[in-house]
């Protein structure tokens, strides 16, 4: 299960070493982690912090370095701890790529990225910066509507992702038993996570950002 408590303590961290005084942070804001519920063997949720809000995906069992934080596991008992085959094993290696979720409302991309803490996590930009949300409340308020329509078909529409990923299927059929095909196009984009319609919708009308992120 995901550890809510530590999500929240590592973000208030990095916000404390990695951003004071900078200027995209909204002092009305707070680290909160909410609405995290299973998506296959994964996690996904929503992070708020005073300089970004996104969609975060994480696997079911949490990375070694984070098993050892939780269990106080001497590291040799940690070697011989085994995840189970079926879980992702998200390493650093694996920064920077991207990864599709579909859900009711539509498909998702994510970036992937590494914490020393958390381990490997996804993200899917929602908003960035955050001055936009006056207090706490509306920030949270936001991310328990998004959290609620993401898992709501009503909510699909078509995104721009999801074009290009079709029309690439296609290309990927017509030339397959002529030559190699040239996949660059589908991971050549900016990675806007979904339309702006259905964003605003997502998002009670806000202005939202079209890339994903990692610590924003």
């Amino acid at each position: 299960m995901v550890d809510i408590g530590l999500i929240e303590s590592r973000y208030v961290e990095i916000l404390h070493t990695r951003m004071e005084g900078v200027a995209v942070v909204n002092q009305k804001l707070q680290v909160k982690a909410l609405g995290f519920q299973s998506l296959g063997n994964e996690q996904l949720g929503v992070l708020i912090t005073p300089w970004f809000m996104n969609l975060m995906l994480l696997p079911e069992t949490v990375l070694p370095e984070t098993m050892l934080l939780e269990t106080e596991l001497s590291e040799t008992e940690l070697l011989e701890t085994e995840l189970p085959e079926s879980e992702p094993q998200w390493t650093e290696q694996q920064v920077g790529s991207r990864c599709i979720r579909h859900l009711p409302s539509g498909p998702y991309e994510f970036i992937l990225g590494w914490d020393e803490i958390l381990g490997g996590y996804g993200m899917c930009a929602l908003f960035s910066p955050m001055f936009e949300f006056n207090d706490q409340a509306a920030a949270v308020a936001t991310a328990e509507e998004v959290i609620k329509a993401l898992f709501e078909s009503d909510n699909f529409a078509p995104t721009d992702r999801q074009r290009q990923l079709s029309r690439s299927d296609s290309l990927l059929e017509a030339t397959e038993s002529k030559a190699e095909p040239d996949t660059s196009t589908v991971t050549s984009d900016e990675g806007e996570a979904v339309k702006l319609s259905r964003r605003q919708f997502l998002t009670g009308g806000g202005k939202p950002t079209a890339r994903c992120s990692g610590h924003g």
